[in-house]
C-alpha cells in the first residue's frame, strides 16, 4: 500500500437518503395515509396497498397491468435506490423508477417464476425487457435486497449485492423523479425503500476535495 487517506471531515451528507420508508404503521393502514420517515407521502398509482407487519403490502384483487404501482415524487432523476422486497407464492417483485405514468416507466424485477433479475422499459403501455441475468431460483416468503443506480442513460442493478447488470441506452423519461415499488399478486411486499442521489455536481465536488 503507497497510500492510504482518511478524511477528518463529515461527509454523512452525501449518504443522506431522499426518501426513506421503513412501513412503520399498524396493520391495515393504507399506503398512502402513512408518513414516511424522509421524502413525500406515498401514491397508490395501480391497485391498493396497506401495511401489514412494517412492509408495504400489496393488497385485494390484482389490477390490471402494470398490476400493483406505488410511487413517490423523490425530487431526483439520477439516484441509487434500495428496497428490501419479498414475493408471496407466484410473486413478482420490482423496484419502479423514472415514472409519468402507468405507460411508462422502468423497472428492476425479480420474480418467483425465473431465475434472473431483469430491467424493464415500458413505452406507451409496452414492456421490453433490456437486459437480464441469471441471479438464482428465488422463493417467496424470503426478504431479498433490489438496488438500482441510474445516471443519464445509464441504469445498473443488482440483487443481493451481487448478480449485476447494466444497461447503457435508457433515455425514455430520463428527468423523471417519481420512483417507487410493484408487486403483480396480492401479498408482494416491501419492507424497506430508499433513495439517494447519485452523480451530482456537489457530491464529486465534495469527494474531489478530499
Amino acid at each position: 500500500m503507497d497510500e492510504i487517506k482518511i478524511p477528518d471531515v463529515d461527509l454523512s451528507a452525501l449518504l443522506s437518503p431522499t426518501v426513506l420508508s421503513t412501513f412503520t404503521a399498524s396493520n391495515g393502514t393504507s399506503l398512502d395515509a402513512i408518513t414516511p420517515e424522509v421524502g413525500a407521502s406515498w401514491v397508490e398509482q395501480n391497485g391498493d396497498w396497506d401495511i401489514q407487519s412494517n412492509n408495504a403490502n400489496a393488497t385485494g384483487t390484482p389490477p390490471a397491468e402494470p398490476n400493483y404501482i406505488a410511487t413517490q415524487e423523490t425530487g431526483v432523476a439520477d439516484c441509487y435506490i434500495r428496497a428490501k422486497v419479498t414475493m408471496a407464492s407466484g410473486g413478482t417483485v420490482a423496484i419502479i423508477f423514472r415514472y409519468t405514468d402507468n405507460d411508462n416507466h422502468w423497472m428492476v424485477q425479480i420474480s418467483t417464476g425465473e431465475t434472473l433479475i431483469r430491467i424493464y422499459e415500458r413505452n406507451a403501455g409496452t414492456w421490453t425487457s433490456r437486459t437480464s441475468v441469471i441471479s438464482g431460483t428465488k422463493t417467496a416468503g424470503v426478504e431479498y435486497t433490489l438496488v438500482m443506480r441510474c445516471r443519464g442513460t445509464t441504469i445498473d442493478a443488482w440483487v443481493d449485492d451481487n448478480y449485476r447488470i447494466s444497461y447503457a441506452s435508457a433515455s425514455l423519461n430520463q428527468t423523471a423523479t417519481k420512483h417507487g415499488i410493484r408487486g403483480n399478486v396480492a401479498g408482494d411486499k416491501c419492507g424497506e425503500f430508499a433513495v439517494y442521489p447519485s452523480g451530482t455536481s456537489n457530491e464529486y465536488i465534495t469527494l474531489d476535495d478530499y
